[in-house]
């Protein structure tokens, strides 16, 4: 990562805006979900992932094949995408059937099936707000994930699926892929992890926690936390940015746990090169960003 703006971002995010050492630069030949993990814990650095695709003209949340594409030009090597199920079961990019109802003008029962979806799926349109602009994007299916990773080998994706059990049968269906390992699976509850954790390495897996109660003065308390602690080898471990600026629940989550610690927020915040300045002193080493 060459600066804390989002304009330049790359893997990797010096925590303080001076150029980053050298060993804060992925090597040559890095590839995996383990080397990622131990030179972001090394080094100190922040992750930057792009959320939901990262933003494409100044839309965020597309989740389309274009903004991923721009996100991979940019330098991300982790990207983050929404999946979601059609009525067969088959996996798609999006954040929700209602919001890709919105951008797309379907009118029918959701789920769709999938033959509306393929016919849509280059539909996903964004009208464009303030100092953005309007387009149109593609949905992609889980196969063309599969297929951009392949042609992208340095590139791994981030899922948000929005449900443990969810996040299962997408495992299930990736298992035997070729690009599988370049999968981070997100979970959201500890039952959730020990469940995913009998199904792939734990390195595979991140706990994020914006579904639990976060919100409570005593969230993050040691006894879940200790929960937490008997997966070291996890990826990552994320909450949300309010969350995260709370000095109290940093204090309790940074003395306990040794895995990268994430958060994730609104784009008119946590794009903010100051705030990501802020946030890497407290100790977060990872941020979503669009």
């Amino acid at each position: 990562m060459m600066s804390l703006g989002v304009a330049t971002a790359g893997v990797l995010l010096a925590a303080c805006g001076s150029p980053p050492p050298q060993a804060c630069v992925p090597p040559e030949g890095f590839k995996g979900i383990v080397e990622q993990r131990a030179v972001t814990s090394a080094q100190g650095c922040c992750t930057l992932v792009a959320h939901a695709g990262g933003s494409v003209d100044g839309n965020p949340y597309t989740n389309s094949r274009e903004a991923t594409l721009l996100s991979i030009e940019s330098g991300f090597r982790l990207i983050e995408l929404d999946f979601s199920r059609t009525r067969e079961g088959a996996w798609f990019t999006t954040h929700d059937w209602e919001y890709w109802a919105q951008r797309t003008g379907y009118k029918g029962e959701l789920p769709p099936p999938t033959g509306e979806l393929q016919a849509r799926k280059s539909d996903f349109t964004s009208g464009g707000e303030g100092k953005t602009l309007g387009g149109t994007y593609t949905t992609m299916s889980l196969d063309e994930v599969v297929e951009l990773l392949k042609a992208h080998p340095q590139v791994m994706i981030v899922t948000d699926t929005k449900d443990d059990r969810a996040t299962l049968a997408l495992i299930e269906q990736l298992q035997g892929s070729p690009t599988f390992k370049r999968f981070v699976f997100q979970v959201y509850s500890v039952q959730g992890l020990q469940r995913a954790a009998r199904e792939v390495p734990e390195q595979q897996l991140s706990l994020t926690t914006y579904q639990l109660d976060w919100f409570s003065p005593n969230a993050y308390d040691m006894a879940f936390l200790a929960e937490v602690n008997a997966y070291p080898q996890l990826h990552s471990f994320t909450l949300p940015l309010q969350a995260a600026v709370d000095a109290a629940k940093m204090g309790r989550i940074k003395s306990t746990l040794s895995i990268p610690i994430w958060t994730h927020g609104p784009p008119s915040r946590i794009n903010s090169r100051n705030l990501q300045t802020q946030l890497a002193r407290r100790g977060v080493n990872g941020l979503f960003v669009d």
